[in-house]
């Protein structure tokens, strides 16, 4: 059974000086969902930072009256319940991040992180994100990996879609691409920047279509399905993360995919 993460308390530490208002996409959430956050009634010019417990995320501009954050729930995720509270903060704050023994070791590794972690203020995505690539999901988010000497991997960190190699991958939202390389466990990889949080990678590809620092349009095909890095059989892995935490892309992509799957 997934467990899920209750928010029953708001701390609104600015409402009585500004009458700000803070609006929730939901208050249960189960693992690897993301919450919105809206705050409104807040003066543009400082930095703002909705704490969840003891992290900070930064807020972006919406609109003209509105802040908004979105929060990920990942694998990791360890408390219950939680608590929220808005504060106005001198320098740009982002949130704490578990870093990995790859990347502790590995200052090339260290570089996928980073780039998983990439917080850009302009948002570049627009309405849903769509499917990168037709095919059968194989993998799902939060499933415990293990390679072929039964070696434990960690935690699956976004969806397996089966697919030949050569099968064109597809940019799922407008972005900018902030890394392209190869690793040992992921083989070829893109990752692109959304904004405001929001970054999408593709895994064992064959080929790459696109290069760094390169700006790129939803439906764009920018990669192949490939069998590089650890892989048993060619498939894309495609996760998606917000502020450096993976969710399950499974809550982002067209539920109908017999018509949404390109």
């Amino acid at each position: 059974m997934q467990r899920l993460i209750t928010i029953p308390l708001i701390l609104l530490l600015l409402q009585e000086a500004y009458g700000i208002e803070i609006e929730l996409s939901k208050k249960v959430l189960k693992l690897g969902e993301a919450l919105e956050v809206k705050v409104k009634g807040i003066e543009k010019s400082g930095n703002y930072i909705c704490w969840l417990n003891d992290n900070p995320y930064p807020l972006y501009p919406l609109n003209a009256s509105t802040l908004r954050t979105f929060i990920g729930f990942g694998a990791k995720f360890k408390a219950k319940t939680c608590s929220l509270r808005i504060e106005e903060a001198k320098d740009f704050i982002l949130p704490n991040y578990e870093k990995s023994n790859r990347e502790k070791n590995s200052i090339y590794v260290k570089r996928l992180a980073d780039a998983l972690r990439t917080e850009t203020p302009v948002q570049f995505w627009t309405g849903g994100f769509t499917w990168p690539t037709r095919g059968r999901i194989s993998g799902r988010f939060g499933e415990r990996r293990f390679d072929q000497n039964n070696a434990y991997l960690g935690i699956h960190q976004g969806i397996d879609i089966t697919g030949k190699t050569g099968t064109p991958v597809f940019c799922p939202n407008n972005g900018r691409v902030v890394l392209i390389g190869r690793f040992d466990l992921e083989g070829k990889v893109l990752v692109i920047d959304h904004g405001q949080g929001f970054v999408s990678t593709y895994f064992h590809l064959s080929e790459i279509l696109v290069e760094e620092g390169e700006e790129v349009k939803n439906d764009q095909v920018i990669a192949r399905v490939g069998a590089t890095g650890r892989v048993t059989a060619p498939h894309l892995h495609f996760g998606l993360y917000i502020h450096g935490t993976p969710i399950d892309p499974l809550y982002w992509l067209p539920k109908d995919t017999a018509k949404n799957v390109k």
